[in-house]
């Protein structure tokens, strides 16, 4: 049986339960990719050595709050359909199956469906991301590790003297931080995975956050084939997170031009 490790952190007074499978990061296909580099990262991150103060900042910007909003009306639907259309977006649902997809990839959403309705039934409410996240890191041998937090690091002079670069800084012109859901790897394509799991079923209000992860994990681990996905009980939407940067401000511009904070700081990654 494959052994779990874990690290619990508090973060803003959330409790936050890194979790990881060493032995899936040792697989020959992706150890020397970036498998080897995940777990020296989460070495350093449950070391005293990572800038844990900047988590319980209320002053440093959360990716979380990065969201594609104050757009007209249905801008976001008209959107969401133009980009699936094109192609920039794949949809994966029981009516749909896109190929050369992973057949491990593509079952995320009904793994989320299955355990969704049994915590309901068990817990007797909505259960949260935690119960669906560890298991699907138990039960899907593609999936690496869960809540892992992430940050990147500004040339500020404010922010100089309290965070140094490290050995796995991303630099960016504001200091942000964020926990990644899910990673998995991909083993059709050999390329690092970026999961979070919404079960509102939104994917392009939370598009800005995703795509900010898998920007940061390509500096942080220097590793250039990152996709991401978004998924719920009912669908997964797979898209490169470069679609932030290159192609979401085209719509923006279109459909109300808003003043949104990570419109600055992506550039700068």
């Amino acid at each position: 049986m494959e052994l779990v490790e874990k690290r619990l952190f508090l973060h803003n007074s959330i409790k936050y339960g890194l979790c990881w499978v060493k032995e899936r990061h040792q697989k020959k296909e992706i150890v020397n990719l970036y498998g080897r580099k995940l777990l020296n990262y989460y070495d350093y991150v449950c070391s005293n050595e990572y800038p844990e103060e900047i988590f319980n900042d209320s002053g440093i910007t959360r990716c979380s709050k990065f969201r594609i909003k104050g757009l007209q009306k249905d801008a976001r639907k008209k959107i969401a359909i133009s980009l699936i259309k094109s192609g920039m977006i794949k949809v994966i649902d029981d009516n749909n199956k896109p190929a050369n997809i992973s057949p491990k990839l593509s079952k995320l959403y009904k793994m989320a469906r299955i355990w969704f309705s049994i915590y309901s039934k068990t817990m007797g409410k909505n259960p949260g991301h935690e119960p669906i996240l560890e298991k699907i890191l138990k039960l899907n041998n593609s999936a690496l590790a869960i809540e892992i937090p992430i940050w990147t690091t500004s040339h500020h002079p404010q922010t100089n003297n309290y965070l140094k670069e490290k050995q796995f800084s991303c630099i960016s012109n504001e200091v942000l931080t964020g926990h990644i859901d899910l990673i998995l790897y991909d083993e059709y394509d050999h390329s690092l995975v970026v999961a979070d799991y919404k079960p509102e079923n939104y994917f392009l209000r939370s598009l800005a956050q995703v795509a900010t992860y898998g920007l940061v994990l390509k500096r942080i681990l220097n590793y250039e084939k990152v996709k991401c996905v978004s998924f719920s009980k009912d669908k997964i939407w797979i898209y490169d997170p470069e679609i932030v940067r290159k192609v979401i401000p085209q719509y923006l511009n279109q459909y109300g031009n808003p003043n949104l904070i990570w419109r600055s700081i992506l550039p700068s990654i």
